[in-house]
């Protein structure tokens, strides 16, 4: 199955999947954005597992970071953001 989704985020997000390996994208259709779900090879914990990654600072820890307004840095720009996401 392949989900549009169009949410709010800040611009240094990179949801490019070619950019990290074995990284899947995801989407949470309940709250409304996208983010990274890392395989068990670089995960070992349920913490660290859903991710973000930005461009400026990389990983981070949070699914939901830098989602509508849920900044974790002061460099938050905020941009609509429409992704195409299919199912693995």
């Amino acid at each position: 199955m392949i989900t549009e989704l169009t949410f709010h985020c800040c611009k240094h997000l990179d949801h490019d999947e070619s950019h990290y390996h074995q990284c899947y994208l995801r989407a949470d259709m309940d709250d409304g954005y996208a983010y990274f779900e890392r395989s068990d090879n670089y995960c070992h914990d349920e913490i660290r597992k859903y991710v973000q990654f930005c461009s400026g600072r990389g990983r981070l820890n949070q699914p939901d970071a830098c989602i509508m307004g849920n900044n974790v840095c002061s460099d938050y720009e905020d941009e609509i953001r429409t992704l195409t996401i299919a199912d693995k």
